[in-house]
């Protein structure tokens, strides 16, 4: 048994909607006895837009690792021990919104915001905790203790796996860490070069194909579908 984490846009979505085997994938993966985690920097309620767990148990991270839960019977499960770790970071987080507010427009989250920008931007020294992650054409901000990569680990440790049973496929920046920590991983054609030159110093699978194609076949490769 595996445990699957999948990025959406970019990866397991073709041009940001749901396909045919969008879903294949994740009943395949079901199918075979693996559990998978849906990793994203999206919010709830466009992941529910998307009917990705009609009649499928599965996992989500949203806001690039802001909140972690279980999704069953349609239902989203909230795991409190996250919040409960990201919680003591939400004073300097709203601080920071207001200073950056100042200059950009600011794209609300329940655990942290985003800014759409191209140029590069540094968070003041009074902001220790927290950290940003390039996601297409926005920055992400959150606590540092967040991201996909932190709370990867968290609930892998909560559902009893190791790194060496685990498999991310993704394929921007945000992805980088998850996909270093992992014990197998692979990307898609369209991915950011760094992410590919990761994959392939892993040893993991690089499609030929982008998007869902893509993670059809990275997955194939391995065996879990």
């Amino acid at each position: 048994m595996k445990l699957v984490f999948l990025d959406l846009d970019g990866t397991l979505l073709t041009e940001a909607k749901v396909v045919e085997d969008t879903l294949r994938i994740l009943d395949g993966l079901l199918t075979n006895g693996n559990k998978f985690c849906i990793a994203t920097g999206r919010q709830l309620e466009l992941i529910k837009e998307l009917n990705l767990f009609d009649n499928r148990e599965g996992f989500l991270i949203l806001e690039n690792g802001g909140i972690i839960g279980r999704v069953k019977n349609n239902q989203f499960e909230v795991f409190k021990e996250w919040e409960d770790k990201i919680s003591p970071f939400m004073d300097e987080m709203d601080k920071l919104k207001v200073e950056l507010g100042k200059n950009y427009e600011i794209i609300h989250k329940e655990k942290g915001f985003s800014i759409e920008t191209y140029n590069d931007v540094k968070i003041p020294k009074e902001f220790p905790n927290i950290t940003l992650r390039r996601n297409c054409d926005t920055l992400d901000f959150m606590p540092k203790i967040a991201g996909k990569k932190h709370a990867a680990v968290f609930l892998i440790e909560k559902l009893g796996f190791n790194k060496d049973n685990v498999v991310h496929v993704g394929d921007s920046m945000n992805d980088y860490e998850l996909l270093e920590f992992v014990g197998n991983c692979g990307t898609v054609a369209n991915a950011d070069d760094a992410v590919k030159e990761l994959v392939l110093s892993k040893r993991g699978v690089v499609s030929s194909h982008k998007e869902t194609r893509g993670v059809k076949e990275v997955l194939s490769t391995l065996k879990l579908l």
